[in-house]
């Protein structure tokens, strides 16, 4: 992540070094073209270079679905529990 944000950060601030450069050389169409090309350039590097993050094999499951909190079940009240429970945190307070 930091080698990547340093990336962005390192070619936003050279875009605008280049970019200007090159349109002030040979005017504004040459300049969108420069940007275009670096863009599709890091577009097909990332494409082909960077490694994909799931890797199931062939005839293996993914992982068994969880509930959002594991550790404590889904706990299911009725009306008149939960207005009992509600009168306990009361007397709390």
């Amino acid at each position: 992540m930091g080698a990547i944000s340093t990336a962005v950060g390192i070619g936003a601030a050279l875009s605008q070094l280049i970019a200007g450069s090159i349109v002030h050389q040979f005017g504004s169409s040459a300049g969108f073209l420069f940007l275009s090309g670096v863009a599709a350039a890091a577009f097909a590097l990332l494409f082909f270079l960077m490694p994909e993050t799931k890797n199931f094999i062939k005839g293996s499951s993914p992982a068994p679905k969880t509930s959002i909190n594991p550790v404590q079940p889904k706990i299911r009240l009725t009306r008149k529990a939960l207005r009992n429970r509600m009168k306990k945190v009361a007397r709390r307070v």
